[in-house]
């Protein structure tokens, strides 16, 4: 059982598993894929061949590029000083990564490519995937 709400554009080949929430307005582009108890609220955008992982929560006013992937668990927020009245979304640039957990303060811009969080790769994995970025994170320690 889905809801998806009234105004809703969903992409060819948009994949959607159990209890996905999609409000009212949202965007989402060709090929992405939505796990389980994932919540994307009204009017949020996100763009083609991109995956939300299961239990993800997407408030109003995000906005995701395309190839962005997003974790299990991960938090996006928009209310920078609790209760603000004014909410402010985070932006997510094509090609990012949003590691399982990870929690996006309100209003912040996640750059091309970018990862965010803590994760384990390969090296060769993360060679191909971020050739031009360099991301002091140890990783070949871990």
């Amino acid at each position: 059982m889905n809801h998806v709400g009234k105004n809703v554009k969903l992409g060819d080949n948009v994949r959607m598993w159990h209890f996905t929430y999609i409000g009212d307005g949202a965007e989402i582009g060709d090929n992405t894929k939505i796990g389980s108890l994932v919540h994307i609220d009204y009017g949020v955008r996100i763009g083609r061949d991109c995956k939300i992982e299961g239990s993800a929560y997407l408030p109003p006013l995000t906005v995701i590029g395309d190839g962005v992937f997003v974790g299990p668990g991960a938090i996006f927020t928009n209310d920078p000083f609790p209760m603000s009245p004014k909410m402010v979304g985070v932006t997510v640039e094509d090609g990012a990564v949003i590691c399982a957990g990870a929690v996006l303060k309100a209003g912040i811009r996640v750059g091309a490519r970018s990862l965010v969080g803590w994760a384990l790769w390969s090296r060769g994995m993360f060679r191909r995937m971020w050739r031009s970025t360099v991301i002091p994170l140890g990783l070949d320690t871990l």
